[in-house]
């Protein structure tokens, strides 16, 4: 994409003639389109596949007709075209430094991606007509609320087709700001929990002993997910480990294609502690939910799919927010 080769993406599996038989592609498979191509970077392709092949362990098929054998043809509008990732990360006091740290150390460090950190305070400053992309992990109660100006600049922003990551408490913000419609479960939608009993005299001293029993301090869970949704593509089970460390409980959106992840209802927790409330308030949550506005899309995840940078499988959801977020129907979304 940095060369100016442009890519399509599959939404639909086929099946394609290869040098030595058949090959089935799933979801998700990357497809670069010659017939589309200009004169001077068409010259380029062959070199840049072939030190993708050398340097990155990618399996590369050349198809010679865009008839398939099965499933879609290539010239299906089922491939919806790709568009190079321009990113901005928002930072600054009240959003968590680990979370962006953890982001940056992914996108520049592992895939050699560039981004830009902006501080919130700043953010009525900057021209976004270079960012298709804009990411908001964790906040917390210092996060410096953006004025209202500015949140009305990022909505408009959003319409005219910018896609919007949140990830754990921004939800929350978001959620006040007006920017998404979603139902929090059994608390405000703060990254904390409210679960304190009542209905009897306690104790001063319990005090800390029971809240702390109810904070999810980092714990891992089954999550069911649907392969066939752009925010899979590339994963082939229908269920996955992920890592949570935030009290932020989303219900089931109303439109049930936006809800591309859910914690298992019968036995989410795999393995670390949970207190039994919180683990009978998860079951059947939302793990990611999609909203739209206008033609842009808001990506919520109640995790951090780039946990510590050694969460390793939950990585593929940022790159696939970043890539493929664009792509999702407009009708899979929360509105």
């Amino acid at each position: 994409m940095e060369a100016g080769v442009k890519l399509m993406v599959a939404a639909r599996p086929f099946e394609s003639r290869i040098s030595d038989g058949t090959k089935a592609f799933d979801y998700g498979t990357i497809l670069v389109p010659m017939g589309i191509q200009d004169d001077a970077v068409r010259l380029l392709i062959p070199s840049i596949i072939n030190e993708i092949v050398a340097n990155d362990a990618v399996t590369v098929f050349e198809l010679p007709t865009g008839y398939s054998t099965g499933g879609i043809d290539l010239g299906s509008p089922n491939f919806n075209m790709l568009r190079k990732p321009s990113v901005m990360v928002l930072g600054g006091a009240g959003v968590s430094q680990n979370d962006v740290g953890e982001l940056w150390h992914l996108l520049d460090q592992r895939w050699d991606m560039k981004m830009s950190i902006v501080e919130t305070p700043r953010f009525n400053e900057i021209s976004l007509d270079r960012y298709n992309v804009i990411i908001l992990v964790n906040v917390n109660f210092n996060f410096t609320e953006m004025s209202s100006g500015s949140v009305e600049k990022l909505r408009r922003w959003v319409a005219s087709g910018g896609t919007l990551v949140l990830h754990r408490g921004a939800i929350g913000w978001a959620s006040r700001a007006g920017l998404v419609k979603v139902e929090f479960r059994g608390a405000s939608g703060d990254d904390s929990s409210d679960d304190a009993s009542s209905g009897g005299l306690k104790t001063y001293v319990e005090l800390q002993a029971e809240r702390g029993a109810q904070v999810i301090g980092g714990s891992i869970f089954k999550v069911d997910v649907d392969t066939t949704h752009p925010m899979f593509y590339g994963y082939n089970r229908s269920s996955m480990a992920t890592f949570r460390n935030t009290g932020t409980m989303l219900e089931p959106p109303s439109n049930a294609y936006a809800m591309p992840m859910q914690y298992n209802v019968d036995s989410p927790l795999l393995s670390g502690y949970i207190s039994a409330p919180n683990l009978e308030r998860i079951k059947g949550t939302a793990g990611i939910v999609v909203g739209g506005i206008g033609s842009g899309k808001v990506i919520m995840m109640t995790d951090n799919p780039a946990f510590r940078a050694f969460w390793f499988g939950t990585n593929k959801l940022v790159a696939n927010s970043v890539f493929f977020g664009h792509t999702i129907s407009g009708q899979a979304t929360q509105r």
